[in-house]
């Protein structure tokens, strides 16, 4: 939901990747179905783990706080 927010709210002008540390293996239906009510499809969307390559690719990472969970990647604020 934040990537797809933030790609309409960016208008091309910047990128953001979604991704976690325990992902589930699909996108809740509810997500789908709620975010459809604001114009924005995710049927075809999937979590993903975070994968160094990812991490490495952002200028910044936002992480929700999940302690040991979270990986410390250096050089990302």
């Amino acid at each position: 939901m934040s990537q797809a927010f933030f790609a309409r709210m960016a208008q091309g002008h910047h990128e953001a990747r979604s991704a976690g540390t325990t992902p589930a293996e699909l996108v809740l239906p509810e997500v789908i179905r709620v975010m459809r009510e604001v114009g924005i499809d995710l049927s075809s969307s999937t979590p993903q783990k975070l994968p160094d390559e990812l991490a490495a690719w952002a200028d910044v990472v936002v992480t929700m706080g999940c302690g040991d969970a979270c990986r410390y990647i250096p050089g990302k604020r």
